[in-house]
């Protein structure tokens, strides 16, 4: 198994609206007492039997594309026996929301509100990145 790492939280930095059918999705900025930086991460729920989100990372850095976030680590919460859903079953079947699997991923670059900028065109700048970053083949 790979090793378990800690991380310092406080309450969540962004969170979704809450939904029964959502992703709960809630990013925590974090302290990384090992590598004594902050850091992000995510916590949320995908579909089960999807790629993750975490595969889609991984997969774009070995296509080398520019401008992603850069993952330190990540998984699966639980494990081996992931935690999941249980509202799906108390849906009729012809509504029935997929089961989901709850996962973190930490990410090294943490982003900042757009009033932080210095200006128009370091924010034009770091638009343009994640467009490159997005229209990668």
């Amino acid at each position: 198994p790979e090793k378990l790492r800690t991380f310092y939280i406080a309450r969540p930095h962004t969170k979704a609206r809450y939904s029964v059918r959502g992703r709960g999705t809630k990013g925590y900025l974090a302290w990384d007492p090992v590598q004594e930086r902050f850091v992000f991460i995510k916590d949320f729920w995908y579909p089960e039997g999807t790629r993750t989100e975490l595969m889609n990372y991984q997969l774009l850095h070995e296509k080398q594309v520019p401008h992603i976030a850069t993952v330190l680590a990540g998984g699966d919460v639980g494990g081996d026996t992931p935690q999941t859903t249980v509202n799906q079953d108390f849906f009729p079947a012809d509504r029935r929301p997929s089961k989901r699997v709850h996962i973190r991923i930490v990410m090294a670059e943490v982003g900042r509100r757009l009033e932080t900028y210095k200006d128009q065109m370091e924010l034009l700048k770091c638009t343009n990145h994640a467009f490159q970053g997005e229209s990668s083949p």
